[in-house]
């Protein structure tokens, strides 16, 4: 999937994150702002009492989907491969 979404143009760098702690990642990049799925878990509450109780002040903006029938990484990768339309 890192591929997938580092091939994108508009993606500056993707980064993988610890499986056994999602938030070891934000705690090593810092960044100011965390962009969320649509459909990604936790909640933006949740999220941010997880942030704060480690010291982060990321701002946690939620993503509307944009063509999720088109733009999917399962999507892209399917067109990737050539097994998609």
């Amino acid at each position: 999937r890192r591929e997938v979404v580092s091939a994108l143009k508009v993606i500056d760098e993707a980064i993988i994150g610890f499986e056994d702690d999602k938030i070891k990642m934000v705690e090593k990049v810092r960044p100011d702002i965390v962009a969320l799925g649509y459909d990604q878990k936790p909640g933006n509450e949740e999220l941010c009492k997880v942030l704060s109780a480690r010291g982060l002040k990321a701002k946690i903006v939620r993503l509307l989907p944009y063509k999720p029938e088109v733009h999917k990484s399962s999507k892209i990768k399917e067109k990737m491969a050539g097994t998609g339309p």
